[in-house]
């Protein structure tokens, strides 16, 4: 297995919204090769990844990674 974690520091309120705006994409069964997990803390918004094979993880890192960049720009954070 491969995992990946990945820590964001955002003001609170944004990583609250970001969190539940693209928390329903991670129950989703698109990504079936992966697992993703999302939370947030304060002002820390928390990513993890597992994935069966490192092509899986490139592709779920990219597209989260691409879904919270827009919910911050949107949310100028």
């Amino acid at each position: 297995m491969n995992s990946l974690d990945v820590d964001i520091h955002v003001p609170s309120e944004v990583a609250e919204v970001c969190c539940r705006a693209i928390e329903m994409e991670t129950k989703s069964r698109a990504f079936h090769r992966s697992k993703i997990t999302l939370s947030h803390k304060r002002n820390l918004l928390s990513l993890r990844i597992i994935a069966k094979d490192l092509t899986a993880l490139r592709g779920s890192m990219n597209t989260y990674l691409r879904w919270i960049g827009m919910c911050l720009n949107l949310t100028k954070g």
